[in-house]
């Protein structure tokens, strides 16, 4: 977040979240969020899960289990991060390196969100 600041006011931002693909399912909302994929989960990925539910409810954001199956395409138990367009910006598992690049990822978004 300090780098994205530095290069926005000094030099030139190339920090950007890639659009991976639009999607397309009735259960999206039209807000940003992340939905939770749920399947059988480890205590440690479990950890995980609730240390991210923590960051998210911080920002004001929501943690939503896909309990309908709206994402079948994607490997469970997994995250998808999902902007007010409905484009797909992150997909993460739940081990502490991919929630830490999650919490980033949230972070970037909501700045970038905001200009």
């Amino acid at each position: 977040m300090i780098w994205y600041l530095f290069l926005q006011i000094f030099g030139e931002n190339k920090f950007e979240l890639e659009v991976i693909e639009q999607l397309d399912s009735p259960c999206l909302q039209n807000e940003t969020a992340i939905w939770y994929l749920p399947g059988p989960v480890t205590t440690r990925e479990q950890n995980q899960l609730m240390r991210l539910t923590e960051y998210v409810e911080e920002r004001e954001l929501h943690l939503i289990p896909d309990s309908i199956n709206c994402f079948h395409s994607f490997e469970k138990p997994s995250l998808l991060l999902v902007d007010d367009n409905n484009d797909l910006r992150g997909i993460y598992d739940l081990t502490i390196r991919e929630v830490d690049r999650a919490m980033v990822e949230i972070d970037l978004l909501m700045t970038l969100q905001n200009e």
